[in-house]
């Protein structure tokens, strides 16, 4: 990978124009003019649309239009409540979360959600929508488990017959149908895990490759031959090799070189994929990566596109089905809490518990889609002997890629979206590269 490369990648992300949740403002309140006096005229109009329902503070509302020289991106929640405050539609409110913050379409199978979706279908405001969701935690009861099964669809249908019943009948269909509730989508994250199990068994076979190569240039197979005299193996027999050539005289060997076999081999025989090793191939340092030092600049310039993943994000990802439990379980005894310093506890509770509560992210796919493709695409070009073909590698990666987006409610490929464009540049003229060797082969 040529520096040039990585300057012109780099040039491109900070220079050229990508699609940013403020100019997603701009096209909706104003005509997507950048010009300070349109910006400001299309934030005004936008605020005076919100403005009775205080969904956030003034000068936060002007950083999501990209004025005051700052710009931030509200989170889901406030997604919603901008819907609400607005009057948007359940259509307009989708496009604000796939096009405008990149984040999935609404998940049916947390009742919140249910409820937002009912309230922005009868023009219900922020305030009704909070009652009805406070009135469903009241009344609601534990009933001990929620269905762990894909029920989307179901609710979806189910929706559109209940879509017309006064508020009250609409909660009391709910309550009836609260084990379908569970506050997640197992879809979205039947496909996660799908395409990190795909992830850890290329990885493994990817290691296993470079130990019995290593293996061969240290002359593992030649001593196997005269200490057992067979040709299988296992790992104490590459121990025992270690511990002779680390002792030998005559043929030694260094000892970077053995533990470099050693991390290898712990890779290859662990009983079970082991997340933290995925984690050191596709992420690498990643999560301790601090945006004040000179390194990674393709990374910072990224900023909040990019998930911070390690080995404890990955395993609350995986365990959401238990999180979620308890923190529907919290909010139900908060609702119903009638002393109120007892309240505040199990508020302040709630609030560090959904620290470890994360919606699966468009990052998190994409990553691994392209570690996918990209070690396949090598699979097949050594069983074929063809030559790297940059187009055949990003349609593979775009068709690929689109369809578990499809599936998920993500927005599919776009190139006018900095990190979907910055992964289609790891599929580069002459050769393809990791994402993780993009952002960690270049420093400031």
């Amino acid at each position: 990978m040529s520096d040039q490369y990585l300057k012109k990648l780099y040039l491109d992300i900070t220079e050229g124009y990508y699609q940013r949740f403020n100019d997603f403002l701009l096209e909706k309140w104003g005509e997507g003019s950048r010009e300070e006096r349109d910006m400001e005229k299309a934030y005004k109009k936008f605020y005076e649309n919100v403005k009775e329902d205080y969904i956030a503070n003034r000068q936060t509302i002007r950083r999501w239009f990209g004025l005051s020289g700052d710009h931030s991106v509200p989170s889901r929640k406030y997604i919603f409540k901008i819907a609400l405050a607005a009057g948007l539609s359940v259509e307009e409110t989708s496009e604000y979360l796939q096009y405008g913050i990149s984040q999935p379409d609404f998940q049916d199978n947390d009742y919140q959600e249910f409820i937002i979706r009912y309230c922005l279908d009868h023009s219900l405001g922020v305030e009704q929508c909070r009652n009805m969701i406070h009135f469903y935690e009241k009344k609601s009861q534990y009933i001990g488990a929620w269905e762990q099964i894909p029920c989307t669809a179901w609710l979806r249908e189910q929706y559109e017959l209940v879509r017309d019943y006064p508020p009250e009948e609409f909660l009391v269909w709910m309550h009836k149908h609260q084990k379908y509730f569970k506050g997640y989508s197992l879809t979205l994250l039947n496909c996660y895990q799908r395409l990190v199990e795909e992830c850890q068994l290329l990885l493994r076979k990817d290691v296993r490759e470079s130990l019995v190569w290593i293996l061969k240039q240290e002359g593992f197979y030649e001593w196997l031959s005269e200490t057992k005299h067979i040709s299988l193996y296992d790992e104490t027999d590459i121990q025992r090799f270690l511990k002779n050539r680390l002792r030998s005289r005559t043929v030694p060997m260094d000892r970077q070189t053995a533990q470099e076999i050693r991390s290898l081999a712990a890779v290859v025989y662990a009983d079970h994929d082991r997340v933290c090793d995925l984690i050191a191939e596709l992420y690498s340092t990643m999560p301790g990566w601090e945006k004040k030092n000179g390194k990674y600049p393709i990374y910072k310039t990224l900023d909040k596109d990019v998930k911070k993943v390690d080995r404890k994000y990955v395993s609350e990802l995986m365990n959401i089905a238990s999180l979620k439990e308890k923190q529907m379980v919290l909010q139900m005894e908060i609702a119903k809490e009638q002393d109120q310093r007892v309240k505040k506890n199990k508020e302040k509770v709630l609030s560090r518990f959904k620290q470890r509560i994360h919606l699966i992210q468009r990052s998190d796919i994409l990553v691994l889609a392209q570690y996918i493709v990209y070690k396949k695409t090598i699979e097949e070009m050594d069983v074929s002997d063809k030559s790297y073909n940059a187009e055949a590698a990003k349609q593979k990666f775009c068709e690929y890629t689109n369809g578990i987006l499809e599936m998920c409610g993500m927005r599919k490929i776009d190139e006018t979206y900095m990190l979907d464009h910055v992964l289609l540049s790891c599929f580069g003229e002459e050769d393809m590269y990791l994402f993780i060797e993009i952002i960690e082969k270049m420093e400031e």
